[in-house]
């Protein structure tokens, strides 16, 4: 999963994070049943805090685009 983060774009980051998957699951990019990264790997890769990622996947989870 390719995530491009603009840490100046005046957008929260953990929004960012949740446009892109939302965005890569409805245009196919993300098939259904594919793992996403673990909360500590994705952040650990993007240099963010654990917390950062769990709000994003949080909320993702919360519209029934992912399953944790």
């Amino acid at each position: 999963m390719q995530l491009h983060l603009d840490r100046h774009s005046g957008v929260p980051v953990f929004r960012q994070i949740v446009d892109q998957v939302r965005f890569q699951v409805s245009s196919g990019m993300l098939k259904a049943g594919e793992e996403l990264p673990s909360t500590r790997s994705l952040s650990a890769d993007l240099g963010l805090n654990p917390m950062t990622v769990s709000k994003a996947y949080g909320l993702l989870e919360q519209e029934g685009l992912i399953q944790r």
